[in-house]
């Protein structure tokens, strides 16, 4: 049997949560492969050191734009897979063999004001081919099938939930050790107590609320006075309500912004920080979720959909509207080291309910029920 995996967005150099995902499946896939199966890797461009029975199988497409579209679209209507499978929510209009899509979320149907027109049209085109085309779809929680069956009338039966792993907490960025400094990191932060909040500086994460709350935490606590803020992650729809937020506080020079960084770096931000500030509007998993808990710090997110679900009792759980409690939450992790403690052990062992292993292995298990 021959698998088709659209490999673009694990290709991509510059990763966020999708990204990641495409990385982290396709990795723990080639390692709990069943006998049988051989895999095709599509690509724009070729990928080199794949295990035995997997080919890369590059598609250029000089006009950049739709190759999932048209480029990919032709290349499975005639070479055709078994089962086709896409990590990253666009199932081609055309194609020609069962197909599995993972979808991540509907933010642009439950936070349309993230997203621009044009991605919100795209979007929603997609979903509703997938929901209909697709033999099986693929979500990373509860909270979205629950949203899929709201908004575009999913039925259980076509619908699994596969739980992600960590993000970039891997064999490839392993763990930092508690003294581990950060002499090589461009935003120079040895020595330095800080937060950190982790993803693009946009509407969906809350970065300008983030921004407030921290302002706020200042205001009331000698402790937070004492600690930065790092926020990691380019620049998305909305950038513009961040840099007024920060201009509003007064506290720029308090405020540090490092843009997007290789994931070994965020590894060691994250690993030293006195904790992940995550208090997204939404989210369809939430992996730096998971990734401060396996690095033992604690986390503050949002107690609702998708973060709530991943968090579980592990983290302290904020309305993510509301910046007054954001606030006391950085104030309490400041202050309070018997309770960050408490979060870090909780943490600790919540991380351990998630991993690339037993996703990659009941992705294989729908992959092989696609076929029945």
């Amino acid at each position: 049997m021959i698998l088709g995996i659209d490999a673009s967005r694990a290709t991509r150099t510059e990763k966020t949560g999708v990204e990641w995902y495409a990385w982290n499946i396709i990795q723990a896939m080639a390692r709990e492969m069943p006998e049988g199966w051989r895999v095709r890797m599509y690509s724009e461009g070729p990928i080199t050191d794949l295990p035995d029975r997997w080919k890369s199988r590059p598609l250029p497409w000089p006009p950049r734009i739709l190759w999932s579209q048209i480029r990919l679209g032709v290349e499975l209507l005639t070479r055709p897979p078994d089962v086709f499978f896409v990590p990253a929510h666009v199932l081609p209009f055309v194609h020609s063999s069962r197909s599995v899509v993972t979808i991540h979320d509907i933010a642009f149907r439950t936070l349309p004001e993230a997203y621009n027109r044009k991605s919100r049209w795209y979007l929603d085109l997609t979903t509703r081919f997938a929901m209909s085309h697709a033999t099986r779809i693929i979500v990373p929680s509860e909270a979205v099938a629950r949203d899929l069956h709201e908004y575009y009338g999913a039925p259980e039966s076509r619908v699994w939930v596969i739980p992600h792993g960590p993000g970039i907490v891997s064999a490839e960025h392993p763990r930092p050790t508690s003294d581990s400094t950060h002499g090589h990191i461009r935003t120079n932060m040895a020595g330095e107590v800080y937060f950190v909040a982790i993803g693009r500086i946009e509407t969906k994460k809350n970065t300008a609320r983030i921004v407030e709350a921290y302002a706020r935490a200042r205001e009331k606590s000698d402790a937070v006075r004492g600690m930065k803020l790092v926020i990691v992650g380019g620049r998305g729809v909305g950038a513009e309500e961040t840099d007024r937020a920060i201009a509003r506080s007064g506290m720029s020079e308090h405020i540090i912004r490092t843009g997007h960084l290789p994931a070994d770096e965020v590894c060691a931000l994250l690993a030293n920080a006195r904790a992940l500030i995550f208090p997204s509007l939404a989210e369809g998993f939430g992996m730096p979720i998971v990734d401060a808990m396996a690095l033992g710090v604690p986390v503050i997110t949002s107690k609702f959909h998708a973060a709530e679900e991943v968090a579980g009792n592990a983290a302290l759980l904020v309305d993510p509207k509301n910046i007054n409690e954001v606030a006391e939450g950085i104030v309490r992790l400041a202050e309070d080291d018997a309770f960050r403690m408490s979060l870090i052990n909780k943490g600790k062992s919540r991380s351990e309910d998630f991993s690339w292993a037993k996703a990659a292995s009941e992705t294989w298990k729908i992959i092989i029920e696609a076929l029945i």
